[in-house]
């Protein structure tokens, strides 16, 4: 939940950890990291980029 949220919205990654259940911004960002790879904060920049359209 938190990986769609961090690409589909503009919420702060502080508003998202306590959305989807943690107490602290440092345990989300720790948990996140080690589930998906990177950190929230690279998440979110690598996924939005991803999904730019290709200009011709």
């Amino acid at each position: 939940m938190a990986s769609v949220l961090l690409c589909h919205t503009g919420s702060s990654i502080l508003s998202i950890s306590e959305e989807v259940g943690y107490a602290t911004l440092s345990s989300f960002n720790r948990h996140f990291k080690q589930w998906m790879g990177v950190p929230p904060s690279k998440w979110r920049t690598l996924k939005r980029q991803s999904e730019r359209p290709i200009k011709p």
